[in-house]
């Protein structure tokens, strides 16, 4: 595992580094004439209309180097191969490619909410505790459970973090393996092709 690792470390990270420098570069290109030009309207008329056309712009990157890092890592490829193989697949896939994203935006904000109903059911142990502890023994002991809550929560909001990075790259690499295999296909074109049937 850590021989496959460093073997890919330079790749990914190269991959990594364009991608985000390119969408920074992005940014600040469309910022800096509203930054001169603080209180000029038309100056944030343009910021308005090049954010709603860089945003996408910045998504469409973040899809091609989901794709060029599996390319790079599973197919063995260079970084500029990797890019424009990603840049093809993605043309090629576009709309499965979104309504990935889409799931996923919605798994996380589930997952989100459930972390935080978990956290605060958790919370009122945890506070109870504290106050018995506070009244009844000392001021270290309700310091020691608030460690001890912040430690279950951290534990909480670390794991469900780790488990959502992995299920999110297993989720993009299984969709990048199907679609290598020209057999991924969009689940609003199924619809679509359902209806018409």
């Amino acid at each position: 595992g850590l021989d496959s690792g460093i073997l890919n470390f330079w790749p990914v990270l190269t991959l990594n580094i364009i991608i985000k420098a390119a969408i920074y570069i992005l940014l600040v290109a469309i910022s800096l004439p509203s930054i001169f030009s603080q209180g000029n309207s038309s100056a944030m008329i343009f910021y308005i209309i090049a954010l709603i056309i860089v945003v996408p712009v910045a998504i469409i990157l973040s899809f091609i180097m989901k794709y060029a890092v599996a390319y790079a890592v599973i197919n063995k490829m260079k970084v500029a191969p990797a890019i424009k193989r990603g840049w093809l697949l993605f043309k090629e896939n576009w709309l499965i490619s979104f309504e990935m994203a889409i799931i996923l935006f919605i798994i996380n904000l589930l997952i989100g909410l459930v972390i935080v109903l978990a956290i605060l059911v958790l919370a009122v142990p945890f506070l109870f505790l504290g106050l018995v502890f506070y009244y009844s023994f000392s001021v270290i002991g309700s310091w020691l459970i608030a460690i001890l809550a912040f430690a279950a929560f951290l534990f909480i909001v670390v794991s469900a973090g780790a488990a959502l990075a992995v299920y999110q790259i297993s989720s993009w690499t299984g969709l990048f393996l199907e679609l290598e295999k020209k057999s991924g296909v969009s689940k609003l074109v199924r619809v679509v092709n359902n209806m018409v049937k």
